[in-house]
């Protein structure tokens, strides 16, 4: 209910006690949002028929949540998607991908008016966790939300390109060990963004050592851990500082799997820049001392001459 003092002039102060209520009408834009779609039923669609999709939408409130679909019929297997929303001043966003079961398969959040990405998303194929792939005639969804702060003159742009999955490229989620990462000996190119645990796994068909080495990009120190099939810490390496290379260059592994665990020192991250995590494998000399060594000695026979290395720093062997 709203009233003018003078209903003849629109603009004339309102009554005392009385509010003004203004209402405009206009065309939505392509790709714009249609509030509300804080729900997957009500979700709002990208624009776009190819392999870039675009979507725009305000921020409009304290803890506004927008909603977008992504069909995934007629996406190749192993596709991939990355996303990326731009950073409207004043406004503290974060932005979440979810399953066609509504699961989360990735999350970040960034500073007030900060760019966020999240790239090599699996979204098509069986999924790690359970081994099986999602029907094609559902959809997948992109979230954005306003933690702090509101804009309603600046419009965001979130955009999705969904890309075949390059070799030796990270794919996620692969943050716990129920959904490690299968690697081979060589080399896997990776993000670590804020808050971010990449974890991969390795097949050893014998006693093996291996050699592990993460380079890290720009804004980012590592850290290095190899897991053992229970998850348990074996060895880790922490030592460097940001850019600086994280090494284990000599851990033991009888036979079966171990798990390689990265992860960024807390507020790090980089969305653009790649580390590189390197991996070789050889057959555990005669001697050679079997890391982890610090609490469980290696043996050492009459006879015969043992050699290791202390490192990384603060390392303790022990031998029998």
């Amino acid at each position: 209910r709203a009233a003018a003092a003078d209903p003849a002039n629109p603009k004339a102060p309102p009554v005392p006690g009385w509010y003004r209520l203004t209402v405009g009408l206009s065309e939505p834009e392509p790709g714009d949002e249609g509030e509300p779609n804080d729900k997957p039923e009500l979700a709002s669609r990208f624009l776009g028929d190819g392999r870039v999709l675009e979507a725009a939408g305000l921020f409009g409130w304290r803890r506004d949540e927008d909603m977008f679909r992504l069909p995934l019929a007629g996406l190749p297997d192993g596709a991939v998607l990355s996303v990326e929303l731009e950073g409207v001043e004043g406004v503290t966003a974060s932005l979440r991908v979810l399953d066609p079961v509504q699961k989360l398969l990735a999350q970040t959040q960034g500073r007030a008016g900060e760019r966020l990405i999240l790239r090599h998303l699996r979204i098509v194929g069986p999924p790690p966790s359970t081994g099986v792939a999602p029907p094609l005639d559902e959809s997948a969804f992109v979230v954005v939300r306003a933690d702090r702060g509101t804009n309603l003159d600046t419009r965001y742009l979130l955009r999705a390109r969904v890309d075949v999955a390059e070799a030796g490229m990270e794919v996620e989620p692969n943050d716990d060990v129920a959904r490690a990462l299968p690697v081979q000996p060589g080399s896997v190119r990776g993000h670590l963004l804020p808050g971010d645990v990449d974890v991969y796994r390795i097949e050893v068909p014998g006693p093996t050592e291996l050699d592990l080495e993460v380079v890290p990009p720009e804004r980012v120190d590592a850290k290095l851990e190899v897991l053992g099939p229970d998850g348990r810490v074996l060895a880790k390496a922490d030592g460097g500082k940001r850019r600086e290379p994280e090494r284990l260059p000599n851990v033991f592994v009888e036979s079966g799997h171990v798990f390689v665990r990265l992860t960024a020192g807390k507020g790090d991250g980089n969305p653009e820049e790649t580390y590189e995590l390197k991996l070789a494998g050889r057959e555990g000399a005669p001697g050679a001392e079997r890391e982890p060594n610090d609490t469980t000695a290696t043996p050492l026979p009459v006879g015969v001459e043992g050699a290791g290395l202390l490192a990384p720093k603060g390392d303790v062997d022990l031998w029998r």
